[in-house]
């Protein structure tokens, strides 16, 4: 519970004598430590359970594929975002100790096994079975190319991504972009397309086919017979996970770049699991070597931001130090002024403009009458302090990975996007008020957003997608996209004009909610809407009433 409101802790911001300290700027040790993470266990099967902990505090379902083989799971990563759950890793014929507990920690209710009994034998669902998981159902067909179709059929998707099914690389790179996209990946050998890959191409009236790869993966006679092809290749791998980049690079989110080894039984196992949460954060996977490919060091350099955090996925003998050094190099170089010492930035009158970003690395700061081109980044050197943004308006975008319980005031702030990516899930206060106007907000971890001082008529917050941890609310709010799953939604004197719940969550407190729209099982509404809709096939508890739908407005 907090000590005291955020309108209240503002005016004690305001009538403290601040003390003022040097804060050093960040050694080359603290800068690697704050935009660097390692995801990696002692094997691929602790290495997915890693990666789990990093994305899900709980999840009622969870995909698991077997560990030692490609062949099935490859186009796991878009089911598991249809799910918002993890993928971990079973043995033939045994389920993985480690797997085993990350499930009971998710809580998990749901196990999607993805592959036949020829890649995870029945003596391993039947352990599964014994640790009471509610309901356990395959997804697979004859072989790897109908098993692809399977798992397309439950997408739905109009747009398919096309890759092959004799190595692993090419469907990775384009794994958590069709996760964002709403893309099915299904696999195809070189030179003909499997009949069951052919039907649904018919059946589902697909309107567009994204090949990856050369002719050497998928040929010139398979690209003449599907819809509306488009090919994304280059020479080798690498080059072709940068095109893909490319290619989607106004759907990603380069604040979070994900980095794995593009080649080995490990990268397979690597990347297969982080595409899962690559895809929460709207992030691209990068794929390495044992060392950074020079055209992709040189596209990530007009990509990178202030705000860029690299996360490594596997050990260094997966993505080795060395190539993670390199890319910090990179990030060191960007165009940014730097405030690590508490106290007032900016004109006391008249506006002040800064053509790079602004890096804030400590509390107690004040940024006033600024204009502020490229992006603005509250860094993990905040800590418990306090900012606040006066006459502020931000043309990039805005990310917080600083202030652990902190007040972040916006005065007068105008940003597009505002992410709130905190380490170790510490909360955010984040305030607006005086005519304050920001887009959308993004969360990544636990946050409390209030808007309840704000005095325009339109509210200082729009859109809210809430994406990972628990959401406090206060004030008035156009639309709130819930995706994070298990997160717990408190309306303190919230209303909320459109409530989107797309993942299993509970939504609580005094407030007002004008339409709830619900597509996924596990939500519990304990506020009732003035309508609610549930789409086919889901259920929820809405103020202590199971509801099935399709529920088209009640």
């Amino acid at each position: 519970m907090r000590k005291c409101s955020l309108l209240k802790r503002f005016f004690c911001l305001l009538l403290t004598v601040s003390v003022l300290f040097i804060f050093s700027s960040q050694s080359k040790e603290a800068y690697a430590e704050n935009r660097v993470s390692r995801l990696a266990g002692p094997d691929r099967y602790r290495t997915a359970v890693q990666i789990s902990q990093a994305g899900w505090k709980t999840s009622k379902y969870a995909i698991i594929v077997r560990g030692s083989d490609f062949a099935d799971a490859l186009c796991a990563v878009p089911l598991a975002q249809k799910y918002n759950c993890p993928i971990l890793f079973s043995n033939y014929d045994l389920t993985n100790s480690a797997t085993l507990d990350e499930l009971d920690r998710l809580e998990a209710e749901n196990i999607l096994i993805v592959g036949g009994y020829g890649a995870i034998s029945d003596n391993a669902e039947k352990e599964l079975d014994s640790i009471d998981i509610d309901n356990i159902e395959r997804i697979f067909g004859a072989d790897r190319y109908e098993t692809s179709v399977e798992i397309a059929k439950r997408l739905g998707s109009k747009d398919v991504a096309l890759v092959t099914g004799n190595d692993y690389s090419d469907a990775l790179s384009i794994s958590s972009i069709a996760s964002i996209k709403g893309l099915a990946i299904l696999l195809c050998p070189q030179n003909n397309i499997p009949d069951s890959v052919k039907n649904h191409l018919d059946n589902y009236k697909i309107e567009h086919t994204y090949i990856i790869g050369g002719t050497g993966a998928i040929s010139k006679s398979i690209e003449k017979q599907v819809p509306a092809p488009t090919r994304i290749n280059g020479k080798n791998r690498y080059e072709t996970n940068k095109l893909i980049l490319q290619k989607f690079s106004s759907d990603l989110d380069f604040n979070n770049l994900f980095v794995s080894r593009g080649e080995g039984s490990d990268g397979f196992a690597d990347s297969l699991a982080g595409g899962a949460l690559a895809a929460q954060f709207g992030s691209p996977i990068i794929l390495v070597n044992n060392k950074l490919p020079q055209g992709t060091r040189d596209y990530l350099r007009t990509k990178l931001t202030v705000a860029s955090h690299l996360t490594v996925l596997g050990g260094t003998g997966a993505v080795p130090d060395e190539v993670v050094s390199l890319l910090l190099d990179d990030l060191g170089k960007m165009k940014k002024s730097i405030f690590d010492q508490p106290g007032t930035y900016g004109p006391s009158s008249g506006t002040s403009t800064v053509a790079g970003s602004i890096d804030i690395e400590a509390g107690d700061i004040t940024v006033q009458n600024t204009v502020i081109e490229g992006d603005l980044l509250l860094g993990e050197g905040i800590y418990y302090g306090d900012v606040i943004l006066k006459n502020v308006t931000v043309k990039g975008q805005i990310t917080i990975r600083g202030g652990y319980n902190s007040l972040l005031l916006g005065d007068a702030l105008t940003a597009k996007l505002i992410t709130i990516n905190v380490p170790d899930k510490k909360t955010t206060n984040l305030a607006v008020k005086n005519k304050s106007k920001i887009a959308k907000v993004k969360t990544l971890s636990p946050a409390t957003l209030d808007d309840s001082q704000e005095t325009s008529a339109a509210g200082g917050f729009n859109d809210v997608d809430a994406r990972l941890g628990d959401l406090t609310l206060l004030g008035t709010f156009n639309t709130l996209n819930v995706s994070a799953a298990g997160a717990d939604i408190l309306l303190e004197q919230a209303e909320i004009k459109a409530l989107n719940v797309m993942s299993p969550a509970t939504v609580s407190g005094e407030g007002k909610i004008t339409k709830a729209t619900i597509s996924s099982n596990g939500v519990v509404l304990e506020i009732k809407p003035g309508t609610t809709a549930i789409q086919s096939g889901y259920e929820a508890e809405v103020d202590e009433e199971w509801l099935v739908g399709p529920i088209p407005v009640k």
